[in-house]
């Protein structure tokens, strides 16, 4: 009898024990630490200027901090972007510990939706840029193609200049190229 009574006692102190290393884990939905997720989707919004604040992914806020790391491996951040998103969901906040870009989304053009944001890739002369700067308005090919400090400007092949020929990567909505990026292929 005694030894079953020690067994029992045994039994009820060790699933304490086992309870409170469970209680602490992160991936546990509900504990006051929040859960660990990962999803992917597609970069609906993101923060005026820089990384850092809140980002919409598939119709998700995130929120992204100093600490978050960002790839950009295999494209570049811009709406449109097709995303990784891992991170620590606490109460309805979730907060971004890492950011893949696994590429653009690929949308197919609909003339019924011609206002619709599709991405684009095309080439053609440089025929105007910014007088003070390469950031605004510029037009390639016969094309408006919005410039902001996000773009990637690849000047190895020639200089961007007025004349010069280029190849554009990008977003477009409407009649304009939000650029991601461009690449000059020949100087004039």
């Amino acid at each position: 009898m005694k030894t079953i009574s020690m067994m029992l006692i045994s039994g009820i102190v060790l699933s304490l024990f086992a309870a409170a290393a469970f209680a602490g884990s992160d991936e546990r939905k509900g504990s006051p630490a929040g859960f660990i997720a990962k999803f992917y989707g597609t970069v609906e919004r993101l923060p005026e200027k820089g990384w850092e604040g809140t980002w919409i992914v598939n119709g998700r806020e995130i929120l992204v901090t100093g600490h978050t790391k960002i790839e950009e491996e295999y494209g570049r951040v811009a709406v449109g972007s097709y995303v990784k998103v891992e991170g620590n969901y606490s109460g309805k906040t979730f907060t971004a510990y890492e950011i893949e870009v696994k590429g653009d989304k690929r949308a197919h053009y609909d003339k019924s939706h011609q206002d619709k944001a599709y991405n684009i890739k095309f080439s053609g002369a440089i025929e105007s840029i910014p007088q003070d700067g390469y950031e605004g308005l510029w037009v390639i090919g016969g094309r408006k193609v919005e410039v902001n400090s996000k773009t990637l400007i690849d000047e190895t092949g020639g200089k961007a200049l007025v004349g010069s020929y280029a190849e554009v990567k990008g977003i477009r909505t409407g009649k304009t190229v939000t650029a991601h990026e461009i690449e000059v292929r020949r100087g004039r």
